[in-house]
């Protein structure tokens, strides 16, 4: 899911492989919807593939605890990486 209100890019932890490389030291703060802070689990480097372009980007990774549609949350950091 795209969400342009959001910074940061999401991804639920539930989601990935166990041989994911997680980056624990990389977490940060965020407000949710409903204005609660979170830390996220770390981050994740990954790639974005679409058509001839591919990049490499960061994934901020968030727990079960963290409600929202979908597995993914693109937030507008992905439109600056491009």
């Amino acid at each position: 899911m795209v969400d342009s209100g959001a910074v940061i890019s999401l991804v639920k932890s539930e989601k990935l492989l166990s041989t994911s490389e997680i980056e624990p030291r990389d977490r940060v703060l965020v407000n949710n919807v409903e204005g609660s802070i979170i830390e996220t689990d770390g981050n994740l480097e990954t790639r974005v593939r679409e058509s001839d372009m591919n990049m490499p980007y960061r994934l901020q990774i968030v727990s079960k605890q963290v409600d929202f549609k979908g597995d993914l949350i693109l937030g507008r950091d992905i439109f600056a990486a491009m």
